[in-house]
């Protein structure tokens, strides 16, 4: 994903945004998101970013990524802050090829582990098997409650 690509990837992100049970009930901000875009994932090398692009140059998926300290230490870890795939596209090698790419970014950057999470709610029992079959073992769940 280059940085010139930021408004196809805000596209698809609302795209993401629209299918997201876990977060379609908070508005979409474009200008926050183009903000965070250029600002925080293209500028910090603690971010990782990967789009998937069809052939004509539509994204189809999105991964985005970055390793920090755990707050009881200096060693670091990764995880996913987006990890989406159009429905259509689904079940191909795009998701693959991002996570592969993302755990040998992490491992570069000194990583010890990745914890990535499924909080969009979006194919949740489908998301878990593909971690699974990925090498990555269940360590917990999320919860949501809208108190607004």
């Amino acid at each position: 994903m280059r940085k010139e690509e930021i408004n196809k990837v805000i596209d698809f992100g609302n795209k993401f945004h629209k299918e997201a049970e876990g977060y379609n009930n908070i508005k979409f901000d474009v200008d926050k998101l183009r903000h965070y875009g250029h600002n925080v994932w293209f500028s910090d090398p603690n971010w990782f970013h990967m789009a998937a692009f069809d052939e004509d140059e539509n994204v189809y998926g999105m991964f985005v990524g970055y390793v920090a300290e755990y707050y009881f230490s200096t060693q670091t870890y990764a995880c996913d802050l987006i990890f989406f795939i159009e429905e259509t596209k689904r079940g191909g090698f795009a998701a693959i090829k991002m996570i592969r790419s993302f755990e040998k970014w992490a491992k570069a950057k000194g990583a010890l582990e990745i914890r990535p999470a499924v909080t969009s709610g979006i194919s949740i029992n489908r998301t878990k098997e593909f971690y699974k079959k990925m090498g990555y073992e269940i360590v917990g769940h999320n919860f949501r409650k809208d108190i607004a």
